[in-house]
């Protein structure tokens, strides 16, 4: 379980970027860190160690919210990219998504299909989650953490 946790968030340190002042994402929502978005307080201003610690915290929580809803047997990298993936998305979008339905349907191929349909913000395309929704996906396949060097940061456009 650690390994996926550690491998999900090297995939969010390299997406999301590190901010330490709170920003508006391009959907609206309050951050701060690597995507943190807990007690979000506008103009604090916050240290790598705790924008690590944030980090850390949110992801656990997310891996322990998959684990609990996810019904089958997945491998250290499939959970490392459903965590990078339900943590930029939130949880509880996860939760409803069909990704979700066809994971515990038992159809992978359809759920990994998912992943790209989730490149966008009010429906505008953005570069950054394209890059960063085929290094999930390429994660959850093939398990090289590779896949995910490929692809460089997002500060273009997430």
């Amino acid at each position: 379980m650690k390994r996926a946790l550690n491998q999900a968030i090297e995939v969010i340190k390299k997406f999301e970027g590190i901010r330490h002042r709170p920003y508006l994402c391009p959907g609206g929502i309050l951050k701060i860190g690597w995507g943190s978005t807990r007690n979000v307080i506008p103009g604090t201003l916050i240290t790598n160690e705790e924008a690590q610690a944030m980090l850390e915290a949110e992801a656990q929580d997310v891996e322990v919210d998959l684990r609990a809803c996810v019904k089958l047997s997945l491998k250290e990298n499939q959970w490392a990219a459903l965590i990078s993936f339900a943590y930029s998305i939130g949880i509880t979008r996860f939760r409803y998504s069909t990704m979700l339905k066809k994971l515990n349907g038992k159809d992978r191929k359809g759920a990994v299909a998912e992943f790209t349909r989730w490149v966008y913000v009010d429906k505008k395309r953005l570069p950054g989650l394209v890059k960063r929704r085929e290094a999930e996906r390429d994660l959850f396949l093939w398990g090289a953490e590779e896949a995910v060097k490929n692809y460089t940061s997002v500060d273009e456009g997430i």
